[in-house]
């Protein structure tokens, strides 16, 4: 620990929770940074009055009249997926904390898009519904000054049954599909869990394993997920599993072991391309030669993680993807396996 945060984390931890809020975003371009997300995080499930009183807060949210454009994330977002919608989720709360009505600014110029479009937009609501347009034409608004929130989900938060709560609140509020996408995602749960007994099941392969991203969950065998699933199965008495992966392989591997028992949605491998072209080094570089094939690939794999968390019982690797689901399902699952396996 370096001498700034020696000094500068008792401090932070001994300051009423509404002063360090207010001096989060200037503390986040400075020194201190790493001394105030130490003590942050922590507070803000103590003392937040929209963590302690969700319903509540929101309510009083809805009246709010300064707004907020979240225009930046931690990266430069050309798709969308489960890191850029945490990390979305993430910058809401912090407009909230600081009393704006969030608006979702985040442009996608790049990637397969044939013009400059709102990628929020392209997928969800803008939270309370707000009109963006409006907003900037009123100029009653801040631009959000930080990249990324210390206050996000975490996949250890579902140990702790309030906070798990707390972000299933979050996801059901703000995770809001526009008219489009969820006529999509209606129609691929009718035609393929609707009334069926189903095991969940997420595989994750191609760039996660070959790269084995530093930090991040080592992810389960085929064979490991193969024989955790016929143990739900039995147990549970289910049906059908519900397939969730971007890889064949497991695919045909699943399909193999629970032959005529295997649902999937619509959506393509992304493992034939990505094995043949040593020039792709993740799955979201693979390109499917279709209009509008950034946001068909999104749309299928966020549908896929939607009907993931509307399973009778999941078992998964830990993932975007698998925490994304657990808090969509909001702890209705009848059995949810993850596996721990340490990190890479």
């Amino acid at each position: 620990m370096g001498i700034v945060s020696k000094i500068s984390k008792p401090i932070f931890k001994l300051m009423p929770y509404k002063n360090l809020s207010k001096l989060y975003a200037k503390a986040k371009k400075s020194i201190f940074t790493d001394a105030i997300d130490e003590n942050y995080r922590e507070k803000f499930f103590k003392k937040s009055k929209l963590f302690l009183d969700f319903d509540k807060y929101i309510e009083k949210a809805k009246g709010f009249t300064r707004f907020c454009l979240i225009q930046q994330g931690t990266w430069d977002y050309r798709v969308i997926n489960f890191c850029f919608i945490r990390e979305m989720i993430s910058n809401i709360i912090w407009c909230l904390e600081n009393g704006y009505k969030p608006v979702i600014d985040i442009d996608a110029k790049i990637g397969n898009y044939s013009e400059r479009t709102n990628l929020w937009e392209k997928m969800f609501k803008q939270p309370f519904e707000t009109n963006l347009k409006d907003i900037k034409s009123k100029g009653n608004y801040i631009v959000c000054p930080i990249k990324t929130y210390v206050v996000c989900p975490h996949a250890d938060d579902a140990r702790d049954s309030q906070i798990s709560s707390f972000w299933n609140k979050m996801y059901r509020e703000f995770f809001v599909f526009n008219d489009y996408c969820q006529e999509y995602v209606d129609n691929e749960f009718n035609t393929i869990l609707k009334d069926k007994k189903t095991l969940g099941c997420l595989g994750r392969g191609t760039d996660y394993l070959d790269l084995k991203p530093k930090g991040h969950p080592i992810q389960p065998s085929i064979e490991e997920l193969i024989q955790k699933s016929k143990q739900i199965m039995e147990e549970q008495n289910l049906e059908y599993i519900y397939l969730a992966t971007e890889e064949k392989k497991i695919a045909d591997n699943f399909k193999k072991s629970f032959p005529g028992k295997i649902l999937e949605n619509k959506r393509y491998y992304y493992d034939e391309d990505y094995d043949k072209n040593d020039k792709i080094s993740r799955v979201s570089q693979v390109s499917f030669n279709r209009e509008n094939d950034d946001f068909l690939k999104a749309l299928e794999y966020i549908s896929s993680i939607t009907l993931l968390s509307k399973c009778n019982s999941m078992v998964a690797g830990l993932c975007g993807g698998s925490e994304a689901a657990v808090y969509l399902n909001g702890g209705k699952y009848d059995i949810c396996y993850i596996f721990d396996k340490g990190i890479y």
